[in-house]
């Protein structure tokens, strides 16, 4: 769904007005504190206390009541279940900017104004995970060390996957530890590790088993290495910030 901030011309859609609640926020704890890991409820290092709060406040316009409708229905179908998450992700300065992973927070709340072609909204979002992201994400090369300049502001999460041929286990360091891997490496048969959830995959399928130690690596700002005791391995991260 695109919602547009530009100049309003007629052109049917959907406009912004206002934007809240994307880069700022409450305050940051200190304390070490890592929650059940999984997506959209992980919880790092120094994070804030409280979810980011994203809302969007603005207009629908089309020039037929039926065009109406349809903009409207397709509004009050973005993330309608309790647990859908999604990428709500802005444009700034002529590139995507930033992006955070959110879920709606409530209803949207929608009014017409008569019967004009026109209708006002609120949408509000909740980000439990309270990082904010670089508009793109990035992948270093294939090798069995990779060294990556992070120019955010915190740390961010990273996927790794690791390929080759290799019996017997491997281990992939980084910052923050280690990742002891027990399975095999088998040719064409990728692995993959969410540190930021602490899954571990075979050909893109969970798996319960494969990983005696899992430490919480992840990318601080600055320069850093990540390396396999076998095989290659590509880094997938994306420029985090919370300001």
């Amino acid at each position: 769904m695109h919602f547009s901030g530009g100049p309003f011309d007629f052109t049917p859609g959907i406009y912004v007005r206002e934007a809240e609640g994307f880069l700022g926020g409450g305050a940051v704890s200190a304390e070490d504190i890592f929650a059940m890991r999984r997506p959209g409820l992980v919880r790092t290092r120094n994070r804030r206390d409280a979810a980011r709060e994203p809302a969007l406040e603005g207009f629908i316009y089309a020039p037929t009541p039926s065009m109406l409708g349809t903009l409207i229905d397709s509004l009050q179908r973005i993330l309608p279940g309790d647990d859908d998450l999604g990428w709500l992700s802005w444009t700034e300065f002529g590139r995507p900017w930033r992006r955070a992973l959110v879920k709606r927070n409530g209803a949207v709340q929608i009014v017409r104004r008569g019967s004009t072609g026109f209708a006002d909204f609120t949408i509000e979002f909740r980000a439990d995970d309270q990082r904010v992201y670089a508009g793109d994400e990035e992948q270093t090369a294939w090798a069995s060390t990779v060294t990556i300049n992070h120019y955010g502001t915190y740390p961010a999460p990273v996927v790794i996957r690791v390929r080759g041929v290799h019996t017997g286990g491997y281990t992939i360091t980084g910052p923050g530890g280690r990742v002891d891997v027990t399975r095999d490496l088998v040719d064409g048969v990728w692995h993959k590790y969410d540190a930021d959830t602490g899954i571990f995959y075979v050909a893109g399928t969970p798996v319960n088993q494969g990983v005696a130690r899992r430490d919480p690596l992840e990318l601080p700002p600055g320069q850093h290495t990540f390396a396999t005791s076998a095989g290659e391995l590509q880094v997938t991260y994306s420029e985090t910030y919370l300001p």
